[in-house]
């Protein structure tokens, strides 16, 4: 009677791939692991660089706001000829500009947390 051991495998065999799968499957756990990491210090790094240009633009730019607000203030206080009026015209411009963004806040907090969602997501 011959029977054919090569088509039952062995519990060495079976030992064997069985190492080899846990091996596999280790590595593959490891390799998402850092894959994920660096992507998580890829996004970081580019929010990270964004909020310190966006800060030193903002920085800039109201330097820039503030002396064109200064000019402005002084050219009105000149053709009213009274300087204490052209700033408070000036003042009651941003006063108004101020009361509306308050009254449209929700849109306004809507369009800023989508704006920082698809800066984050890309």
């Amino acid at each position: 009677m011959n029977t054919n051991t090569s088509a039952i495998p062995d519990k060495e065999n079976i030992k064997n791939n069985a190492e080899d799968l846990l091996k596999h499957a280790s590595d593959y756990a490891e390799t998402w692991y850092e894959k994920t990491l660096l992507t998580l210090t890829s996004k970081s790094i580019k929010a990270g660089a964004s909020m310190i240009n966006g800060f030193l633009l903002l920085v800039l730019g109201l330097v820039v706001f503030l002396f064109l607000n200064i000019a402005l203030g002084w050219w009105l206080g000149e053709l009213l000829n009274s300087m204490a009026l052209g700033f408070l015209l000036l003042g009651g411009f941003y006063l108004l500009i101020l009361v509306v963004m308050v009254a449209a806040r929700r849109s306004f907090l809507n369009f800023f947390r989508n704006m920082l969602t698809k800066m984050f997501y890309e």
